[in-house]
């Protein structure tokens, strides 16, 4: 009974290690092992090497040339199918990085605008034909230029302009204020707009030639504050300015450059006389040209430049009750001037 009993137990006990395991736990422990073991990387030296050292001697046996050769070889071991390679993941396009990693604008910044602003100390002279009024004084003007699609040969513009003399023009004179005589001392003040188009007349290079082609509107007043008598000119036209530069040192965003400004106008000018109890106008032609000459040096996005201007306008005869008839007019401005210059 006893020797029935044993054997029973024997077998099952046989029967339970025969079995695959039952846990679930152990079976993926299994199912893991076995995958990792599929597809691990194989190294050919290195278990080449490993059977060497197992046999008597074989420690220090040489490996075969040719195989260690073709163990080496990376290629080779792609043409082995009883050992499987590893898996190449390819990258996405947007996973590749350029030569030069690291943030960058997409495009370059490119200015679209320029902004000039320059001051000048000079002379300001004007003559009335006719009379004894012919005097210089000095004055001080301002101009702001805006240049729009500064990256183009062309785009538009517009610029500014103004001007104001001390009051010792015609110090010492005396003229007429519609009663008596009186003190001529006048101080000259003066407006400008000039909305125009700039353009490249000459290709790129180191001599180059703008022009800037538009209508002007222009503001001119003479008064001689003790007399109580205002004289002004009020003009619009078309003008054309050409400025020649020439590239002297420098390139592309560092120059020293030198240039030349001329241009000339024509229009119709509105005259104005305003008096003590009385007032006349008339409508008269008037022509002007002006000359310039400077140097400019351009550094990044900044500039600057150094100059010397020189103007002359010429207003027609006109009839007043002041000054009598056909009175022609002369003004003249020269000044030196500093400017600086923005892009953006």
């Amino acid at each position: 009974m006893r020797t029935s009993t044993y054997a029973l137990l024997l077998l099952a006990t046989l029967a339970a290690c025969s079995s695959p395991p039952t846990n679930e736990s152990d079976w993926t422990a299994v199912q893991r092992d076995r995958l990792l073991r599929l597809y691990q990387v194989r190294d050919p030296a290195a278990a080449l090497a490993e059977l060497r050292q197992k046999e008597p001697g074989g420690a220090n046996a040489p490996v075969p040339g040719t195989v260690l050769a073709a163990a080496q070889e990376p290629g080779q071991a792609g043409q082995n199918r009883g050992q499987p390679q590893p898996a190449t993941v390819r990258k996405h396009l947007d996973q590749i990085l350029p030569e030069v990693a690291g943030p960058r604008d997409i495009l370059p910044h490119r200015p679209t605008m320029a902004v000039s602003l320059d001051a000048g100390l000079g002379r300001q002279q004007v003559t009335i034909h006719g009379s004894r009024l012919d005097d210089r004084a000095d004055a001080v003007s301002t101009r702001l230029l805006l240049d729009g699609a500064v990256a183009n040969a062309h785009g538009p513009a517009l610029q500014l302009r103004a001007l104001s003399s001390d009051d010792t023009l015609f110090d010492g004179q005396r003229i007429s204020d519609g009663f008596a005589p009186a003190d001529a001392d006048a101080r000259v003040r003066g407006l400008e707009a000039f909305p125009h188009v700039r353009f490249l007349a000459t290709e790129p290079g180191d001599l180059a030639v703008m022009m800037r082609a538009g209508l002007f509107v222009d503001w001119l007043e003479l008064d001689h504050r003790a007399a109580d008598v205002q004289r002004s000119w009020l003009t619009i036209g078309p003008r054309l300015l050409v400025e020649p530069r020439l590239l002297l040192l420098g390139e592309d965003d560092h120059r020293f450059e030198g240039f030349l400004r001329l241009g000339a106008d024509l229009g119709l000018a509105r005259f104005e006389e305003d008096f003590r109890g009385n007032s006349s106008s008339d409508f008269v032609l008037r022509g002007a040209g002006a000359a310039g000459v400077g140097v400019r040096y351009q550094f990044g996005r900044l500039g600057a430049e150094l100059g010397y201007e020189l103007e002359h306008a010429w207003y027609g005869g006109v009839t007043s009750d002041l000054l009598g008839e056909d009175r022609r007019t002369e003004t003249g401005h020269q000044r030196v001037f500093l400017g600086f210059t923005t892009r953006f």
